[in-house]
């Protein structure tokens, strides 16, 4: 955003799998309650670590590939987004805004989305190493969490997710 209008965005690039590098919040398997995945290495070689603070469980994988880490952003069935290694976690911030489901990886993830749903002005621009990208953040937003008729909505269980954030 711009210092012109608390109400602009301006578009930095930004894509899903930028977020994904500070780690996930996912649900622990063990107590349910809030644990961190998280997906680190280059080259052929990268370590998948999970880690909970409430119940102590964790889980470390060190991993080696002719293809190197598999930083892909995978959706399961009902829409919720998975690092690849990690598809048996799901998303802690999680909430209803009617029929669908908001979400956010964590709080990077959420604090985009917050300054992007209140904009007014929305824009985005060609990046100067990529050009148009369709993996920008913004592109990848479904219709119904835009649209100004939906914005005070939105923008409430984005509210909402705020609060179960983990001190």
């Amino acid at each position: 955003m711009t210092g012109d209008s608390a109400r602009r965005f301006e578009s930095d690039g930004t894509e899903a799998l930028d977020f994904a590098q500070h780690g996930v919040l996912v649900i622990c398997p063990k107590c349910g309650k809030c644990a961190r995945a998280i997906e680190t290495g280059a080259g052929h070689s990268w370590r998948r670590t999970f880690t909970c603070t409430h119940c102590g469980a964790a889980e470390r994988r060190d991993e080696r590939a002719l293809s190197g880490p598999d930083h892909q952003c995978l959706t399961n069935p009902r829409g919720f987004p998975h690092l690849a290694g990690f598809a048996e976690y799901e998303p802690y911030l999680q909430t209803a805004f009617r029929q669908y489901t908001v979400w956010a990886l964590n709080t990077q993830h959420l604090a985009w989305m917050r300054r992007y749903v209140a904009a007014d002005l929305r824009q985005r621009t060609s990046q100067r190493a990529s050009g148009w990208s369709n993996q920008s953040m913004q592109s990848r937003l479904p219709r119904w969490m835009v649209v100004a008729t939906n914005r005070r909505g939105v923008l409430r269980a984005i509210g909402r997710l705020e609060s179960m954030l983990p001190d």
